[in-house]
């Protein structure tokens, strides 16, 4: 939903009363499923209403819950443009919360090669829960690399990613780097290292570590 704000207040373009319509009835088919959700489908369809990005969007994100998301892929696999970074996060998303981690992977992999698509702070906060999530030691490691080239590892929360990635996959040294590095650090990033420690057998460090912690305010 916050993707979703950011991206209104990003393309400024007013919607077609037929546009509103349509997502109206896209909030209300949350309550009735599948069936519903076809039906706007076919209502999308006669009034093309798909070339609204926003709207496209967001009937994908119900459809992977509510059918799918081999469904949703199918609807996304089938669009000409697919390189808009609302559309592809929330697909890369959807394959995170129906756990199927890898395929969250391969998908942004085949979006680099296939598209224009370029990964922004969601992209990668949601591809590091995936490495995380399956234990995709390789991929995370590719992952931080291109963190790295695209300037996002300034990001507090796409480095708080990092650190807990690393940190899970009990590499304290690579975790311990990156937090170093960051010139902003929250409650999460001092919480997901302190944790690392202590599951690696490094109490002291751990128990240092957590001394050392700013008090929340």
């Amino acid at each position: 939903m916050m993707m979703m704000m950011i991206h209104e207040q990003e393309t400024q373009k007013p919607w077609f009363p037929i546009e509103r319509k349509c997502f109206n009835l896209l909030q209300q088919s949350q309550l009735h499923g599948r069936f519903s959700l076809l039906q706007i489908h076919a209502f999308m369809l006669r009034h093309a209403i798909e070339t609204n990005v926003q709207i496209f969007t967001k009937f994908l994100v119900f459809s992977a819950s509510a059918v799918g998301i081999g469904y949703a892929r199918k609807l996304f696999d089938q669009r000409t443009h697919r390189e808009d970074s609302f559309l592809c996060n929330s697909i890369i998303k959807a394959y995170l919360e129906t756990r199927q981690y890898p395929d969250s992977l391969s998908l942004y992999r085949d979006l680099r090669k296939e598209t224009c698509f370029a990964p922004d702070n969601f992209t990668f906060t949601t591809l590091t829960k995936s490495c995380t999530l399956s234990m995709c030691v390789h991929e995370g490691s590719q992952l931080h690399s291109q963190i790295l080239r695209s300037g996002f590892c300034a990001d507090m929360y796409v480095s708080t990613g990092v650190v807990d990635m690393y940190a899970k996959f009990g590499k304290m040294g690579f975790a311990r780097n990156v937090f170093d590095e960051m010139p902003q650090r929250s409650e999460v990033s001092w919480t997901a290292l302190i944790c690392g420690y202590a599951k690696s057998g490094e109490l002291d460090v751990a128990s240092k570590l957590f001394d050392e912690m700013p008090e929340v305010k």
